[in-house]
């Protein structure tokens, strides 16, 4: 097993070879789930990467382990019950963090792969007051793909937008999983990866009530799946009564 978990980092190394940007500080998770990576502490000085992770018992410390610098960011692996952990973290934006947290089993078992966003610390979520038009429970209205999206809720929590998306699956219906949120020229765009699915939603709204708050969404949906294929929608959202 430390054959392979070797193999894969030598892989990344490989593609992203040159010294990382500094990503000091304290990182905390853009996405509402309940379970996963909850913050991380980058520091310069000892070259550490420390994480903690959300579990039964509140936050469960990984501990403090040495990184190592690519062109893109940090590579870091903690050995864990049952499998090892490798993140890579790479900047995508003056205080956004791109991670990609791979399980490697030590026996049987495939690599799992997620990806998620992380925001710096103590920094008010650019532009908060404009999300809030969006704020509510959503529920399509009319026509809808029999595996497009079922319900949505947009709330601020912490100063910071959270999505939670519920669409058809294969077994019915499902959370679309981790999202990052953004807000462009008026619209609130949203990305979904589910096990190797990938979602890109740009939502419009249209009038507002007394509150300031959007009574219709108009939803244009993009997915791509794994092997290349992929399909859009456009749908319109109206409040869930």
């Amino acid at each position: 097993m430390k054959n392979r978990l070797s193999l894969i980092i030598l892989t990344i190394l490989g593609t992203w070879s040159l010294q990382a940007a500094n990503l000091g500080g304290t990182w905390v998770n853009e996405t509402s789930s309940p379970r996963g990576i909850r913050q991380l502490t980058i520091s310069p000085q000892s070259h550490t990467i420390r994480v903690l992770r959300r579990c039964r018992r509140g936050l469960c410390d990984w501990g403090s382990v040495n990184y190592t610098s690519t062109s893109r960011g940090l590579l870091a692996s903690w050995s864990r019950p049952r499998a090892y952990r490798v993140i890579l973290a790479e900047r995508v934006g003056a205080r956004r963090l791109r991670v990609i947290v791979k399980r490697l089993p030590y026996f049987r078992g495939g690599v799992r792969t997620r990806i998620l966003y992380f925001r710096k610390a103590g920094n008010p979520y650019p532009r908060q007051r404009r999300f809030q038009a969006f704020t509510g429970r959503w529920v399509p209205l009319g026509y809808f793909h029999r595996r497009s999206l079922r319900r949505l809720r947009i709330s601020m929590e912490g100063g910071m937008p959270r999505v939670r998306a519920e669409g058809r699956c294969h077994h019915g219906l499902c959370e679309w999983g981790s999202s990052r949120v953004e807000y462009r020229h008026g619209r609130m765009v949203v990305y979904w990866y589910q096990r190797g699915i990938e979602r890109m939603a740009t939502f419009r709204g249209f009038g507002r009530d007394r509150h300031g708050h959007y009574r219709r969404l108009k939803a244009e949906i993009l997915t791509r799946l794994p092997r290349g294929r992929e399909f859009r929608e456009v749908l319109y959202l109206t409040r869930e009564r």
